[in-house]
C-alpha cells in the first residue's frame, strides 16, 4: 500500500484473514482506511481509494492485495486510476456498511 491515507509505503508482513476478522486499534492508526480500501477492493471501486490519497502525497497510490483461493492464488492491484479485477467475495461490515 502506498499513499493510501496514513498508509505511506506500507509493507506489512503477510496476514491471514479468516472468514470474519475483527481489527481494532487506537484512534488515527488506519482502520477506517484499511477497510475503505478492502470495500472499494471488492467492489473494484478506484473513485473511493483516490479520495483517501495521502495528504501531501506527490506520487500514485499503488495497492496489491493476494488472496488465496481454492485453485490457488491471485493478486489484484490497483495502479492511482483503476483496479485489476474485483474481489466479488471480499466483504467489508464497516461504518460505510451501515448508512447505505
Amino acid at each position: 500500500m502506498d499513499n493510501i491515507g496514513v498508509f505511506k509505503a506500507a509493507v506489512p508482513s503477510a496476514v491471514t484473514l479468516k472468514r470474519v476478522t475483527v481489527i481494532y486499534a487506537d484512534n488515527g492508526r488506519g482502520k477506517s482506511t484499511l477497510s475503505a480500501l478492502l470495500r472499494a477492493c471488492g467492489a473494484a471501486d478506484a473513485q473511493a481509494l483516490q479520495a483517501r490519497k495521502t495528504i501531501g502525497a506527490t506520487s500514485n497510490q499503488t495497492v496489491q492485495l493476494r488472496f488465496q483461493t481454492s485453485s490457488g492464488g491471485s493478486t489484484i492491484s490497483f495502479d492511482g486510476n483503476a483496479w485489476s479485477a474485483a474481489a466479488d467475495n471480499l466483504h467489508v461490515f464497516n461504518q460505510e456498511f451501515v448508512e447505505r
